[in-house]
């Protein structure tokens, strides 16, 4: 993990580079809206990536019970007793 996280720091700093060089040699000076979607795009990928390497903290949604969670539904499509369905 180590090097992981700065090594994926440079792909995002590389990847970001490599993308607005292509825009730029594209389109020419990045402005206009042709430069909000570009900003736009990249922003998306940054975060993106971002958010697939650095995950939450364990237990900090309330998703991820510590103690177990809820028993698993043996037939999750089943029609429950007393429901409206």
């Amino acid at each position: 993990m180590a090097i992981a996280v700065p090594g994926v720091a440079f792909a995002i700093v590389l990847g970001s580079t490599l993308f607005l060089r292509r825009q730029f040699a594209g389109y020419g000076r990045i402005r206009g809206w042709q430069g909000q979607v570009t900003v736009a795009a990249l922003l998306t990928g940054i975060g993106l990536a971002a958010y697939t390497v650095w995950p939450l903290p364990r237990g900090i949604d309330g998703l991820c019970a510590l103690d177990g969670g809820a028993p698993a539904l043996l037939a999750p499509l089943a029609r429950t007793p007393g429901t409206w369905a």
